[in-house]
């Protein structure tokens, strides 16, 4: 006797679904970003050591020479809840439900610092901890402190035109 199993998975550790229905779909910022999600449970499974170093590590080993822009939203303990395939120069990074103290990583393919998006999203969402842009040569980390003030963060220079 032969049974066929078919399951089909819909997300994974930290997956959300925008409509309540059984397709998991990440909820945006509202505008269309070309940023195409993918289930966070493949992340997740390549990473057998479940800490942030680890999924760090996976991360820059898939995506450090990538043509366009990827990112992991890693959660305090090492689980990746989002895991985007951006353009060759952005990459939406969407609140996760209730999560906190996020590490997002993501690469840039010319090798730069952070954008002003970047620095943008960083001093605006308050469930991410630290950022971090991976080129080919160094990674540029930012975090936040105790005592990070975002009004303060955002009348520095950098946003000064």
């Amino acid at each position: 006797m032969n049974f066929i199993l078919n399951i089909q998975f819909f997300g994974g550790r930290g997956a959300v679904s925008s409509s309540g229905n059984s397709h998991f779909k990440f909820k945006g910022s509202g505008h269309s970003s070309n940023t195409d999600f993918m289930y966070p449970a493949i992340a997740n499974n390549r990473i057998k050591i479940k800490n942030v170093e680890t999924a760090m590590k996976d991360f820059k080993s898939n995506y450090l020479n990538a043509d366009i822009e990827y990112a992991y939203s890693i959660d305090e303990y090492g689980f990746v809840h989002l895991y985007g395939k951006g353009r060759s120069h952005a990459v939406e990074v969407p609140k996760v439900k209730e999560t906190k103290n996020m590490t997002v990583i993501h690469n840039h393919p010319n090798g730069s610092a952070f954008s002003k998006q970047d620095m943008f999203t960083f001093s605006n969402r308050d469930d991410i901890k630290s950022l971090v842009a991976s080129g080919k040569n160094y990674d540029y980390v930012i975090k936040k402190g105790t005592h990070f003030d975002k009004d303060k963060f955002k009348k520095a220079r950098y946003f000064k035109s």
